[in-house]
């Protein structure tokens, strides 16, 4: 993407500082690869992968991650992939960020490109059955949906994203957000239960 790359060296030329930031990212990111290949975990990542800070990846499913995706956690909020079926994955597009994000996936989870992805939960299964006996039936069912997010979304902080749920294009989820229905493309949308507040660019910041 040369508009891409000529955003990075504008961006470079202004914070020449932010090079060693990068190398730093980019060491946490091949020393991620690295471990996780020698353990043979089910991860790949793609070009100029970062990581900064601590992620964690659980369980038997796949994590992909496409190119110059970075992942930022630290202490307190850990990035987290957990995959609870050997067959589930999570899917991280191209150019998208992801900071203190926990990801629970039964069956799918696909975050698109160019999105920002803030401190929330991301679950494709309700985690627990609903039934009475949800304590000592080991085969209480629990209801699961593929989660989509689309391309160039922006999820603000504290947000809870539910199974089942497809968050169109170009959409901006506010703060705080319960998202439990279908999100359409080019919106902003917020608050508890989940409302659209107008197109992208109309409003004020979520």
């Amino acid at each position: 993407m040369p508009g891409y790359d000529a955003s990075i060296a504008a961006r470079l030329k202004a914070r020449p500082w932010l090079l060693w930031y990068g190398v730093r990212g980019l060491l946490g990111g091949y020393r991620c690869k690295l471990w996780h290949g020698l353990i043979r975990r089910k991860m790949s990542a793609g070009r100029m992968f970062r990581v900064y800070g601590k992620v964690h990846f659980i369980g038997p499913g796949k994590v992909r991650f496409g190119d110059d995706v970075h992942i930022l956690g630290d202490v307190l909020k850990p990035v987290c992939f957990l995959t609870t079926e050997p067959g589930a994955t999570i899917t991280v597009g191209d150019h998208t960020g992801v900071n203190g994000t926990t990801f629970a996936a039964m069956h799918r989870i696909r975050v698109g490109s160019s999105c920002v992805i803030a401190a929330h939960y991301i679950t494709d299964n309700q985690n627990h059955s609903m039934r009475p006996d949800r304590m000592t039936n080991p085969e209480a069912p629990v209801e699961s949906a593929p989660v989509s997010i689309g391309d160039n979304v922006f999820i603000a902080a504290q947000t809870v994203i539910a199974h089942g749920v497809s968050i169109g294009d170009n959409t901006v989820i506010g703060a705080c957000s319960l998202v439990r229905k279908d999100v359409p493309s080019g919106v902003l949308a917020a608050s508890n239960p989940l409302r659209v507040i107008g197109p992208v660019g109309e409003s004020a910041t979520p």
